[in-house]
């Protein structure tokens, strides 16, 4: 199936950029709300404005009820420019998957160091007389999580970096890259 892609070109906001990828003179403001949720669907990095610089490639969607302008339509889809964005969103996989590591880790412990917090403890122990053991295994329960979460995703940082070496692979193939 060939890809209809565009270059973005003035466009700073993905309004703009619905407006001259799709005929929107007709359009109902549904319509235009749903043009622009779809380009943000195929194209997530749009949704930062630091991602439209002039001339990058993205992959403008079918949006039934209204007709995509010359500008948008390409018989032939270089495959260069559809693969540096699968290594590109790749890459972006890679690094989100190790910020949430870092980020469910920061999380874990911060909930290990308030359960072992010795004024919590005394006071759940005064409160709540023989409370102890149902609070270690809240405290072991948490850990015994985070190494089920980093296990995960270690998994998937391996698995996304497999996919960076085959589209590398089929980049080097297509002499794009």
């Amino acid at each position: 199936m060939p890809f209809t892609i565009a270059r973005i070109e003035r466009e700073k906001t993905i309004a703009g950029l619905a407006r001259n990828l799709f005929d929107l003179s007709n359009a109902t403001p549904a319509q235009r709300r749903r043009a622009e949720r779809e380009l943000l669907r195929l194209n997530p990095k749009l949704r930062s404005r630091d991602n439209f610089a002039s001339g990058g490639t993205v992959i403008v969607p079918v949006v039934p009820g209204l007709r995509a302008t010359p500008r948008a339509t390409a018989r032939d889809t270089p495959l260069g420019p559809l693969l540096a964005r699968a290594i590109a969103d790749t890459r972006l996989g890679l690094e989100e998957a190790g910020a949430g590591l870092e980020a469910a880790k920061k999380r874990a412990e911060e909930a290990r160091d308030k359960l072992g917090n010795d004024r919590l403890r005394e006071r759940i122990r005064k409160d709540l007389p023989n409370s102890e053991p149902v609070l270690d295994d809240a405290s072991e329960g948490i850990g015994k999580r985070f190494e089920k979460d980093q296990s995960r995703l270690e998994t998937l940082s391996e698995a996304l970096e497999q996919t960076l070496k085959q589209l590398a692979r089929l980049e080097k193939m297509s002499g794009s890259g």
